[in-house]
């Protein structure tokens, strides 16, 4: 039986490009109503696309189909998990264009920007933050800098003979509120005994303590007396 080509399907006219020659990636696992892209990224700002066009280039001109770009009445839907990408709802700045579906129309050298994240629902799973930790370690000199980068944004602190290692860390902190207020929350209990899972106390820790004294008393080895405190990473 002869095989119709329908449109958006993955096995039959669906593409993946990706930013040379910094990333790779590929569209694999296509069946007519699924797929997977997967990759490998270097830069903060690498990217693929997945891309429906109406002009077949693959075949041979005597077998391709004939370009149709006409979608009148077709209603896309699909399901979508992201893993170690962007998601489609972050605030941050689009540093390539993942949050938006594009459509060239062939009238405009630009293409309409349809916003997913105005049309999404979740379908199951928890939304996790991503998160970045930083140790400052050492001793600290008077006039010494600290700092963090990412990309283009640049936060530093010069510290004075009255810091320590906490107050200069508070200082990088404020600092970076400053610049960027979107930036709340920041995991340094090691400092100033704030845990940002909200479920640490005083008596949790002296419990802890407790337990730790009983087992080095009773000679237990060090690696059975290591105990998980499933302590979060700041959001």
């Amino acid at each position: 039986m002869p095989d119709y080509i329908e449109k958006l399907r993955p096995d039959q006219d669906l593409q993946c490009y990706f930013e040379r020659p910094s990333a790779i990636a590929a569209l694999s696992e296509a069946t007519p109503n699924s797929f997977k892209v997967s990759g490998t990224w270097r830069q903060q700002f690498d990217w693929c696309v997945v891309e429906w066009n109406q002009h077949n280039v693959f075949e041979h001109p005597a077998f391709r189909n004939l370009p149709n770009g006409d979608f009148t009445g077709y209603s896309l839907t699909y399901e979508e998990s992201r893993e170690n990408c962007h998601v489609m709802d972050s605030d941050l700045f689009a540093i390539v264009d993942w949050p938006h579906l594009r459509i060239w129309t062939g009238t405009s050298k630009d293409p309409y920007k349809v916003r997913l994240r105005d049309h999404a629902v979740p379908i199951e799973g928890a939304w996790t933050s991503p998160v970045a930790e930083l140790e400052l370690q050492g001793t600290i000199t008077a006039g010494d800098y600290i700092g963090v980068s990412f990309l283009d944004e640049q936060y530093n602190y010069q510290v004075t003979a009255a810091d320590d290692l906490e107050s200069a860390v508070e200082a990088l902190k404020d600092a970076v509120r400053q610049v960027n207020p979107k930036l709340k929350n920041f995991e340094t209990s090691c400092f100033d005994g704030h845990y940002i899972t909200g479920d640490i106390t005083s008596d949790y820790l002296q419990a802890i303590e407790v337990r730790r004294d009983a087992t080095r008393d009773s000679g237990e080895d060090g690696d059975a007396a290591q105990l998980d405190l499933n302590l979060a990473t700041a959001q």
